[in-house]
């Protein structure tokens, strides 16, 4: 399913640049906070288990973002994984 998603992508930026760079400044933004939030370390093990789920949030964000007829597995958007965000940032 991701494959397939990363092939109509990329079909889709072909045709239209600029819509495919607005949606990935969201991604880059979500998984830079992310970024931020691995790099600094997590010792507890329930942040490790939402680090966990918010990778694959974000793998279904980006589906969502890129190839929404594929449909995706729950529930996911920016405000979604914002929240999960700020459940590590601020236990």
């Amino acid at each position: 399913r991701y494959l397939k998603a990363v092939a109509i992508r990329a079909e889709k930026a072909a045709h239209d640049p600029r819509r495919d760079a607005a949606r990935e400044a969201e991604v880059r933004r979500l998984q830079a906070r992310i970024d931020r939030i691995r790099s600094a370390g997590v010792p507890e093990a329930s942040r490790r288990s939402v680090l966990e789920e918010l990778r694959w949030m974000m793998e279904e964000f980006r589906v969502s973002q890129y190839a929404q007829e594929l449909g995706t597995e729950g529930k996911v958007s920016s405000v979604r994984i914002e929240r999960r965000l700020e459940a590590i940032e601020n236990p």
